[in-house]
């Protein structure tokens, strides 16, 4: 009966690993994204995320083929900008640690925050912003520069 529990275990945790997956990636001086793929939806996390469950603090939740733009900038270490073109649900309950702001709802001053004057490039940011493309569809962040993270 041990045996039976046991390898009935091992086999849960094998179609676990194979339905959801989570990447890490180093995105800015030091700052982390989690990648976390479940069966349904896909995740997007700052920092390093191992928990079990739905994150609960601070994430962006959307499609698993979706592509998601984020602006990371010195002169604002706990804010996080991100850009969408489909719509996707924000989890921000902890604003002490990340807060999590939409480019669309304030396109002006997002601009003036993040983009040299005359920017005409999506990837003409400012020298102290950091910004990377997730294509979730594909797995993988790319950087300003186009470096495959």
């Amino acid at each position: 009966m041990k045996r039976i529990i046991i390898i009935l275990g091992i086999i849960i945790l094998i179609v676990i690993g194979f339905i959801e997956s989570r990447s890490f990636f180093c995105v800015a001086n030091g700052k982390y994204i989690t990648i976390w793929k479940t069966y349904s939806k896909c995740y997007i996390i700052p920092g390093k995320y191992y928990g079990l469950l739905s994150p609960s603090a601070n994430a962006v939740e959307l499609g698993k083929s979706d592509v998601l733009t984020m602006f990371f900038s010195d002169s604002l270490p706990n804010t996080i900008f991100y850009k969408s073109d489909k719509p996707v649900k924000i989890i921000n309950n902890k604003k002490e640690d990340v807060v999590l702001v939409n480019y669309h709802d304030n396109p002006t001053i997002s601009d003036s925050l993040l983009y040299v004057k005359g920017a005409r490039r999506n990837d003409d940011v400012k020298e102290y912003v950091q910004m990377v493309d997730i294509i979730l569809e594909d797995n993988y962040v790319v950087d300003k520069t186009g470096k495959k993270l």
